[in-house]
């Protein structure tokens, strides 16, 4: 299921980026490309499950 998800994700990417004419795939735009819904359910529970992440000080000066 992991597999045809990422290549759902990078189908779309792909085709967003051919379309909007920026060839390039981000995470951004990967971000906007809608998947199943429980793809989705398992990708929000993982993001609740992990622990915050620490930003690195110099994060904020780029």
């Amino acid at each position: 299921m992991f597999a045809s998800i990422v290549a759902q994700l990078v189908r779309g990417a792909a085709l967003e980026a051919i379309i909007s004419g920026s060839e390039a795939v981000t995470r951004k735009t990967l971000d906007t490309i809608e998947v199943d819904q429980t793809a989705e359910d398992a990708r929000n529970e993982r993001r609740r499950a992990r622990k915050p992440r620490r930003r690195r000080p110099d994060a904020d000066a780029a």
